[in-house]
C-alpha cells in the first residue's frame, strides 16, 4: 500500500477498536457469492474478523448486506508501517475455516483496503457501489487440491465440588464426602 500514514492516524489504530485504514481479505470458501469470512488487520496488526452474508442494502456502503462479527476465529497477522505507507501479513489456518468438501475448489477472494481519512475503499476487483452484489463481484481463486481442515474441537471443561453435610447436636457439622462432577 503506497499511501503514507498520518502519524494521528497511527495513535488512533492502537485505542480505537473500529480499526482505519484496514485491509479486509474477504473468503467466500464456497464459491457461491452469497456468504464471505472476513478478516480485517491494519497496519499495526490490529485484528476483527466475522462473517458476511449479501442481501439489503446500506446506503452509502460498498459491501451493503449483514456482518456478524461474533465469530472469533483463530488466525495470525502483522502490520508493518513503512516510508512508503504500510505493509501487513495475514496467516489463516485452514482448520478456521468452513468449505466444501471437494477434491478440488474454487474459491471467491477480495480485498479491501479502505482510506477512511479519504472517504473511500480500494479493492482488488472491479467493484462499484450501485451493484447488487458486493461479493458476486470478487476475483476467483481456482484449482485448490488436497484442503486438509483436520480434527477441530472445542473444549470448555468445567469441574463443580460441593460437600453436603448438617449440623450435629453439638454445635459441630457432620460431612458427606462427594466427590467431583464432571
Amino acid at each position: 500500500m503506497s499511501d503514507p500514514i498520518r502519524l494521528e492516524d497511527a495513535v488512533e489504530f492502537a485505542e480505537n477498536p473500529e480499526p482505519r485504514c484496514p485491509c479486509v481479505l474477504l473468503l467466500d470458501t464456497f464459491n457461491d457469492r452469497r456468504r464471505a469470512f472476513f478478516f480485517t488487520v491494519n497496519p499495526l496488526g490490529v485484528q476483527e474478523d466475522g462473517a458476511r452474508r449479501e442481501g439489503g442494502f446500506t446506503a452509502g456502503s460498498l459491501t451493503g448486506g449483514t456482518t456478524d462479527k461474533n465469530p472469533d476465529y483463530l488466525w495470525h497477522s502483522r502490520g508493518q508501517l513503512t516510508d512508503s505507507g504500510y505493509v501487513v501479513e495475514v496467516r489463516i489456518p485452514f482448520k478456521s475455516l468452513r468449505y466444501q468438501p471437494a477434491e478440488v475448489q474454487d474459491w471467491g477472494i477480495q480485498v479491501v483496503r479502505r482510506v477512511r481519512y479519504l472517504g473511500h475503499d480500494n479493492t482488488w476487483t472491479a467493484a462499484r457501489c450501485d451493484a447488487a452484489s458486493f461479493l458476486a463481484q470478487a476475483g476467483t481463486l481456482t484449482g485448490l487440491r488436497g484442503l486438509e481442515r483436520g480434527l477441530v474441537v472445542d473444549l470448555d471443561p468445567s469441574v463443580v465440588g460441593f460437600q453436603n453435610g448438617s449440623a450435629r447436636s453439638d454445635g459441630s457439622w457432620r460431612y458427606v464426602p462427594q466427590g467431583p462432577e464432571y
